[in-house]
């Protein structure tokens, strides 16, 4: 994969069929060996209803013609005033660069003008790099009642002062993807 990075913001009834098919392949890489490691299955179905649903954002970030990583967010089922943050993959060949930070800083411009309270998410409490990223990120740990999932949370009014936002503003004025 060489070349730009490029960003598309889509809703999620606005995704293609093979856009959808894309995003499930890549979180079913990423996510394998945790699932495998905790003997739970890739919910496949319910993720690729989540993708399309009608108050689906998803940010979609491509080089060289395929898909190395997404962002996707949807109003949290637990209070339509949060917006659930329900999935950040990126690609193998997309680790270790600049990518997550294109990536992440393109996410926030997608949600910045969407109305929202906070940002919520769920992690697996295997999953150590995400917990340590979402961290560093600013979120804080929050109840996750009914889950086994370590329950995430970014307030609006925390976002600016955020290192979540600090980076996604020096990537974004450093590193413009085309259609950003």
């Amino acid at each position: 994969m060489t070349g730009p990075y490029s960003i598309r913001v889509k809703a999620g009834p606005a995704l293609a069929a093979s856009e959808v098919d894309a995003i499930v392949a890549l979180e079913r890489e990423n996510l394998a060996p945790l699932l495998r490691a905790t003997g739970q299955t890739f919910p496949e179905e319910r993720r690729r209803a989540g993708l399309v649903r009608p108050d689906a954002t998803v940010v979609l970030l491509h080089r060289g013609g395929a898909l190395a990583g997404c962002v996707d967010f949807t109003r949290d089922w637990n209070d339509p005033a949060d917006l659930y943050v329900a999935s950040v993959q990126l690609g193998p060949e997309a680790r270790g660069g600049r990518a997550l930070g294109v990536l992440l800083a393109a996410a926030l411009g997608a949600v910045e003008e969407m109305p929202w309270r906070r940002l919520t998410t769920n992690v697996h409490p295997a999953n150590a790099p995400a917990l340590r990223l979402a961290e560093r990120l600013g979120f804080r740990r929050i109840a996750a009642p009914g889950r086994a999932s370590v329950g995430l949370a970014l307030d609006r009014d925390e976002l600016r002062a955020s290192p979540f936002a600090k980076l996604a503003a020096a990537l974004a004025a450093r590193h413009r993807p085309q259609g950003f």
